[in-house]
């Protein structure tokens, strides 16, 4: 069974390490990622741990706006290219019903007693296995024809997108994962760059810089801009794409 990664996000030390306890003891396959006490954290865990669930407390220090939903913690949440599935653990029963309307999936009251993060824990478990169910039908629904490539998934936002490699006007390495941009916007995938290459036509889509792939369909020209530095134009796009030096050759006319 995949482990269910769990960040943490409470000012109080002391009560953080207490709920780590907790979830520890219930059992191995929820693992505690990371503890954060502040905004700043939770945003950068957020991206480096890209966490299955949140444990959430809503105050944590960083907001700007005292009361506001979009200064507390969940307005960090909604800027993350991957949103967990949010419990939220508050000591005020208000708080909960608000968070319900920002799309918590659960909350725990404190002072937490294990019986019941237990069941909040496993009521997120239940999305996530649905959630990855989807992915694994999207990513098989369509079995690739001699040549072509599969279907790929991504995230936008908590949904999983289908992606049909030949919407994809480009992929930008993002880390250790990939952006794949589309006529309609973009769509993070989990996957490092390298690996999603393995995976598509060859035949059309080229590797141009190392960060960077692109789909030659949606290739509008080439052109060297004013530092002699070829650049794709990309067909309805306004940015342009670099091409490094060791990608040049196969751009050269023949």
């Amino acid at each position: 069974m995949k482990l269910t990664r769990i960040v943490i996000a409470e000012d109080d030390p002391q009560q953080a390490r207490g709920l780590a306890n907790l979830v520890t003891q219930l059992s191995g396959h929820w693992h505690v990622e990371a503890i954060v006490h502040s905004q700043a954290e939770l945003e950068r865990a957020l991206e480096s741990v890209v966490p299955d669930v949140l444990l959430l407390d809503l105050h944590i220090p960083g907001g700007q706006l005292p009361g506001s939903l979009e200064a507390n913690s969940l307005g960090v949440v909604r800027q993350a290219a991957i949103q967990p599935l949010v419990i939220l653990v508050t000591g005020d029963p208000s708080q909960a019903l608000a968070a319900f309307d920002n799309q918590a999936v659960d909350y725990v009251l404190k002072p937490v007693r294990q019986a019941r993060l237990a069941q909040a824990l496993q009521r997120a478990d239940s999305m996530i296995y649905a959630r990855r169910a989807a992915a694994a039908d999207a990513a098989s629904a369509a079995p690739a024809a001699t040549g072509q490539s599969r279907w790929l998934t991504g995230m936008r936002g908590r949904d999983v997108v289908p992606l049909d490699p030949s919407e994809i006007l480009y992929l930008q390495a993002e880390r250790k994962y990939t952006i794949a941009v589309l006529p309609s916007g973009q769509v993070l995938m989990r996957n490092g760059i390298s690996d999603i290459e393995a995976s598509l036509d060859d035949s059309l889509f080229k590797r141009v810089h190392r960060s960077t792939i692109v789909n030659m369909k949606r290739v509008e020209f080439m052109r060297r801009d004013e530092m002699g530095r070829f650049r794709i134009h990309i067909k309805g796009r306004p940015e342009t794409l670099a091409v490094s030096k060791p990608f040049e050759q196969q751009f050269k006319p023949g």
